[in-house]
């Protein structure tokens, strides 16, 4: 199956954790996340964990899957971005 890559969104996001649609939730480099919730307080309402070279690494995001580097508040394009894999025909609520 083809996956196509398009930015993250969260009624999608939570479509591909409920097994509604196939697809995967990724970085913008490539590691696979699990998202744990969307709803913390603060800012960052979506907590999940990174699965990269040290193991499951905890991390938060913007409800628009954007990670800010702490303490510097920029919005720019981060490796730890979220991003969707969604099949390539169908499955796209984007």
């Amino acid at each position: 199956m083809e996956y196509i890559v398009k930015p993250y969104n969260d009624k999608t996001a939570r479509r591909i954790t409920d097994g509604t649609i196939k697809g995967f939730i990724r970085t913008r480099s490539g590691e696979n996340v699990r998202i744990l919730c969307n709803d913390a307080k603060g800012d960052y309402p979506l907590v999940g964990l990174v699965d990269d070279e040290i193991g499951d690494r905890p991390m938060r995001w913007t409800i628009n899957g954007k990670y800010i580097m702490p303490r510097s508040r920029k919005v720019e394009k981060h490796r730890y971005d979220l991003v969707l894999f969604v099949p390539e025909e169908g499955g796209d609520a984007v």
